[in-house]
């Protein structure tokens, strides 16, 4: 796997080859959570259901069944749990940050107690991604040029699913986003399980640099952290 800052990435104009990025082996890794947290309240009660989720999704895009009619199939899993790793992982990103804010400090108090729901003002939406480009996003900003309002947002993609966290975004930042959100079942409890719906019809797959890269009507800013990888393809993706 190659990694490169996103700016990079998104810098190189049609024909040209991505700038050389720096290779990494067995996957993306940051060395900034303590054992505790990457052990014990992430790594055995929220990435396992992750996990979970990520082989069904990936076992029904190679199988290459969908029904005539069907556009969606659903995968029996705990939200929370999910939504914990997906924030878990995007935390971890940099190295000596100051973690206290308005944003910060719900979301690790959040992740410490799984009796909490999820904070008010953050939403998660996900959707597929068959694609063998990963990107971890920190603290990014999407500005819309038709809502004259920005959006304060955290993003995680790999194969086969993207996972975009706002914070309190304004009226309209939905309909731009247009994908299912995993933050209706905020307030559910730590274990409790639903059948969580996948949209599978190919007209509602979002192009690859879908939000990272700015559109027409949009422009998108980026703190440090914010990086993507190209993985070596070892089964046919869409």
């Amino acid at each position: 796997m190659e990694l490169r800052s996103i700016h990079h990435s998104l810098s190189v104009l049609p024909g040209e080859k991505l700038p050389k990025g720096r290779l990494v082996q067995n996957g993306v890794k940051y060395k900034t959570l303590c054992d505790n947290c990457n052990n014990n309240i992430l790594g055995a009660k929220c990435d396992g259901e992750f996990g979970v989720l990520t082989h069904r999704v990936s076992e029904h895009l190679y199988s290459g069944i969908q029904l005539p009619g069907y556009s969606t199939f659903s995968v029996r899993i705990a939200p929370q749990k999910i939504m914990r790793s997906v924030l878990g992982h995007l935390k971890a990103l940099g190295v000596e940050r100051y973690e206290m804010g308005r944003f910060t400090e719900p979301v690790r108090d959040y992740l410490l107690n799984t009796s909490l729901p999820l904070p008010e003002g953050i939403k998660v939406y996900y959707w597929l991604h068959p694609y063998r480009r990963n990107v971890t996003i920190r603290d990014a900003a999407l500005a819309s040029l038709e809502l004259k309002s920005t959006c304060n947002f955290w993003l995680l993609k790999f194969y086969p699913l993207a996972f975009m966290v706002t914070f309190n975004q304004g009226n309209g930042f939905s309909r731009i986003i247009n994908a299912m959100d995993l933050d209706r079942y905020g307030s559910l409890d730590f274990d409790q399980e639903v059948d969580l719906p996948i949209l599978f019809d190919e007209r509602d797959i979002k192009h690859p640099y879908w939000p990272e890269a700015p559109e027409d009507s949009t422009m998108v800013f980026y703190g440090e952290e914010s990086y993507d990888a190209i993985q070596k393809v070892t089964k046919p993706t869409f």
